[in-house]
């Protein structure tokens, strides 16, 4: 117990273990010391977030991400957005070494060639194909709950990539662990790798 006690820094106090005022010392240090680890753990399990149903198919190609790009700006179709829309792409980047460009909102209608679709409070039977043939389908007038967004890639009316993640609500475009969410799904969906790199990632995640 005593190599314990100074391995944690708290050798000052082992001497007067034995009295009121070392018992009295040792709880509230003990106290502060498990109210910063549950500061800890709080901040920590706020910001999880949990990535799912995650495909790359044989049409992913990381050069249809360079070539959105390459027109100026990166089109997202928003469906259900938490933060207002201008707000919530302004946040977004996009992954590893594509070109950064801003990422913008785009209606359904005017969405065409390669575009992201980001779904909020979808509905757990909605699949990327359908985000893509028809964005509004994920619409849901009932969010409740962990935040569900359900993100794809597509192609015209084709999905070349998608998953689904659940986290916490934002408090807002400064909410750093809701922030840091976003960028690690843009991050899978959005993969610079190609499924058809070495032949075996198919319709699993790469």
């Amino acid at each position: 117990m005593a190599t314990s006690l100074a391995a944690a820094g708290l050798a000052p106090y082992l001497y007067s273990i034995g009295n009121n005022e070392g018992q009295g010392a040792m709880r509230q240090v003990w106290q502060t010391s498990m109210l910063a680890l549950a500061a800890v753990f709080a901040t920590t399990t706020a910001q999880s977030e949990t990535i799912t149903h995650e495909f790359h198919y044989p049409s992913y190609d990381p050069q249809y991400v360079q070539y959105a790009a390459s027109k100026g700006s990166f089109p997202v179709v928003l469906v259900d957005s938490p933060i207002a829309g201008d707000e919530l792409v302004g946040s977004l980047a996009l992954p590893g070494s594509y070109p950064q460009v801003p990422l913008t909102e785009v209606s359904e209608a005017d969405r065409k060639g390669q575009y992201l679709v980001l779904a909020f409070h979808s509905p757990i039977n909605i699949g990327g194909d359908k985000l893509c043939v028809d964005p509004s389908t994920a619409a849901s007038n009932a969010p409740g709950g962990a935040l569900r967004v359900q993100a794809a890639f597509c192609s015209g009316d084709e999905v070349l990539s998608e998953a689904v993640m659940t986290t916490e609500r934002p408090s807002g475009t400064a909410d750093k662990g809701f922030n840091g969410a976003m960028a690690r799904l843009l991050n899978r969906v959005l993969s610079t790798r190609s499924p058809n790199d070495d032949g075996s990632c198919g319709r699993s995640s790469c």
